[in-house]
Parts: structure tokens; C-alpha cells; sequence
């Protein structure tokens, strides 16, 4: 409980402070901290005697000889949860330091409570990590009642329904190493800045699954978690916060993507891969920006199922002209225009607004990519066949 560099740290406090020369003794009467450092792992009879008596022991010249490795001092047990766990020594005439011998004690127990809470925090959290990471990863198996009593002891119902985002920081680096201990004070921030965020953020388990990616088990609400519409639009209200909490908070630029709700518990494996492929797919199509729904990329889902070779040859053959013209750039602009009358349905005035150009452009544009395409953007049979196309380009090309 006091452990030798936890002493040393207060050693150092407390003798700049004072002034005078302070040692830690354990509960053995061992010197585990000082300011003198050559006397470290010396046995103090005086403290020994401390702990025996559960009492103060003051050490005058005139005693030196009947304390064995002892100086002349105060020496005060340190009771922390009930029970000895050391003594703490000051140096000196104890006519001169009685005074702050009661302070300096004081003083440690404060800084042991301190310590002692760091590391409750610490271990909650390992433990928290570990109980995402589980039910991610869906590693629990079938022990349910497990895994449920482990939701209690870090103060989470299990049993209530939930779906996964997942949220990737675009900027922030950790490949360099004289950055971590800044790194690590940020990653703090940005949950602390999500946590903030949620007024129910007590049944949202939320952790860093990676270097930049932070796991969300959005709790839902049990009676409407069937609710497709409530539960996508809660999601995604969710994901806003987020994006916007972080960016207020650290000025960091976060992606979110979304999986679909499961009603078994195992299944949160399922719903974080949803979110992980919605995340990974939907980067890649321009039309979406920053929050990514699996059920929104349902075609594009099953589109980058194709095999790389088939389905780069189908989008090569149809977009080779307009993506890779012999001895010019791309044309950005066609790319564009098929965008937008996408987006909008084919309507060609729509799109036109979309781009900012006059609708005789547009039409003009439409022309030329039937002209090197072979087909109509307008038509819906072959717009569906330039669509595929487009898309296939996006997760292929652009990965």
C-alpha cells in the first residue's frame, strides 16, 4: 500500500517543505524513503517500536544508544484503511519539530487517500477497457452471468440494450515518442469531452479500443430499442454530439461510424463490426461527410463485397476515359456532375444548383459522359450501371 516510490515522492515534499531530513519506514521498521538516501534499507529500531506500540516515539541524544540505526527525532505510525502500513520520521531536536510532527503525518495520509484513489480510477478503468474489449470482441463466450456481474462492478446494466459507435480521431498522431505523456493528458480529454456531452452518460460505456479509436455502447432505450427509426436517429444524434463535443474540446476532427442494433448481448460483436465497416466504407463516398450509418450503406456494403479484380475491371471499363484520359488530368468535373445527379435523384435543374453552374452546363456535361461512357446518366438502367461504377471506383480506387 506504501510502496517505496510512492514514499520517496512524499520524502521530497515534505523535507522542501520542512527543511529538515524526513524518512519512511515500513511496517517492519525498514527505511524505505530519504531524504539521506545512503540510509535507505536500514533497520530503525525506533520506528520498529512505533509500529509495536501503536504510539509516538521521540528520540533524544541522550536515547541514540538504545535505538539501533536511529537518529534524533519523532517518529509517528501512519494509519491508513485501519491498520499501520508504515512510520513516517522527521530529524532533529524533537523539542524543535513536536509541532509539526501531527502536520506532517496528516499531510501523508492525505497524499496515501490521493494515491490510493488514482489507483481505483486506474484499475476501474483497466477494468472498463477489458469489459468493452469483451463484448466487442464477443469473447465472454456463453458465460452470461459473468459477464453480467462484471457490468455491475464497474456500474453497468448489461442487461440493457445497446448498439455500437465507433468514433476515429483523423489527427491525432501518437507515432511520436517524446509526445505520449501529452498524448495520453488528450486522449483523457476527448472522453471527458464525450462523457460531458450525454446527461444518461452513466450507462454509455465508452473506452479507446486502438491508438485513435474510441468504442461507444450507446445505451438505448428498452421500450423503443425495436424502433428501427428511433434507435438509427438517436444514433446518429449521438454521433453529432460527439463530433462537435471533441472539436469544441481539443479542436481534434473526429469520423463516426454507426452499427445496426442487436437485441442478445453477444451480438454487440456484431454491431461493432457494422459500425467499424460503415466507418471503413463510408470515407471513401464523397456524399457523406464525417457520420457513417451501416444502414445507410447497405448497397456500398454489399458493392465491396466483390471481388478487387472483378470489380476493378467493371469500373475501369466503363469510368476509364473519365478517370484516367490519356495525357490529362481527371475530369473532376464529370466526376462531379454524376455526383451530384446522384445525390439528387437525376434531377438535372437539382444538381445543377448543387454545383453552382447553369442547367445548359450540366446538360452539356451529361452529353459528354454519355458521349465517352456509352451511357445515359438520365436513363435509369444505365445510371444504375455508372453508379456501380462510381462506387466501385470509390472503395477500390480510392482505399
Amino acid at each position: 500500500m506504501l510502496s517505496q516510490e510512492l514514499a520517496q515522492s512524499i520524502v521530497k515534499k515534505m523535507s522542501t517543505i520542512l527543511g529538515n531530513n524526513i524518512n519512511i519506514m515500513n511496517s517492519r521498521g525498514i527505511i524505505i524513503a530519504s531524504g539521506d538516501e545512503t540510509r535507505i534499507g536500514d533497520y530503525h529500531e525506533g520506528a520498529a517500536k512505533a509500529v509495536r506500540d501503536k504510539n509516538v516515539v521521540e528520540i533524544k541524544p541522550k536515547d541514540l544508544g538504545s535505538y539501533s540505526g536511529a537518529k534524533s527525532g519523532i517518529n509517528l505510525p501512519v494509519c491508513f484503511k485501519s491498520q499501520i502500513v508504515g512510520v513516517v520520521g522527521i530529524t532533529g531536536n524533537p523539542e524543535e519539530i513536536r509541532a509539526y510532527g501531527e502536520l506532517t503525518r496528516h499531510t501523508i495520509v492525505l497524499m496515501l487517500e490521493e494515491s490510493s484513489l488514482r489507483e481505483q480510477i486506474h484499475l476501474e478503468e483497466k477494468s472498463k477497457e477489458a469489459l468493452i474489449h469483451d463484448l466487442i470482441s464477443g469473447s465472454w463466450g456463453i458465460d452470461f452471468e459473468t459477464v453480467i456481474l462484471r457490468g455491475k462492478l464497474v456500474g453497468y446494466d448489461l442487461n440493457l440494450p445497446r448498439a455500437v459507435i465507433v468514433l476515429e480521431i483523423s489527427n491525432l498522431d501518437e507515432n511520436t515518442p517524446k509526445c505520449q505523456v501529452l498524448l495520453q493528458r488528450l486522449k483523457k480529454d476527448v472522453l471527458d469531452c464525450i462523457k460531458s456531452a450525454f446527461t444518461d452518460r452513466s450507462e454509455n460505456i465508452i473506452g479507446f479500443v486502438g491508438s485513435n479509436r474510441i468504442a461507444m455502447l450507446k445505451a438505448l432505450n428498452s421500450k423503443k430499442a425495436h424502433d428501427q427509426d428511433y434507435v438509427e436517429n438517436i444514433l446518429i444524434s449521438t454521433a453529432k454530439k460527439c463530433r462537435l463535443a471533441v472539436y469544441n474540446g481539443t479542436k481534434l476532427e473526429v469520423e463516426a461510424g454507426i452499427g445496426r442494433y442487436y437485441n442478445k448481448l453477444i451480438d454487440l460483436k456484431k454491431s461493432y463490426d457494422d459500425s467499424v465497416a460503415a466507418l471503413t466504407i463510408g470515407r471513401h463516398i464523397p456524399r457523406i461527410d464525417g457520420i457513417y450509418s451501416i444502414n445507410h450503406l447497405q448497397y456500398e456494403y454489399l458493392v465491396g463485397s466483390i471481388p478487387v479484380s472483378e470489380g476493378g475491371n467493371y469500373y475501369k471499363t466503363i469510368l476509364n476515359h473519365i478517370i484516367k484520359p490519356e495525357g490529362k488530368s481527371l475530369h473532376i468535373d464529370l466526376l462531379q456532375t454524376l455526383e451530384a445527379l446522384f445525390k439528387h435523384d437525376l434531377n438535372i435543374s437539382n444538381a445543377a444548383r448543387e454545383l453552382f453552374v447553369h442547367r445548359n452546363t450540366m446538360s452539356y456535361r451529361i452529353s459528354k459522359i454519355k458521349e465517352i461512357t456509352g451511357l445515359n446518366p438520365t436513363d435509369f438502367y444505365e445510371a444504375s450501371q455508372l453508379y456501380l461504377a462510381l462506387t466501385l471506383f470509390y472503395l477500390f480506387d480510392q482505399k
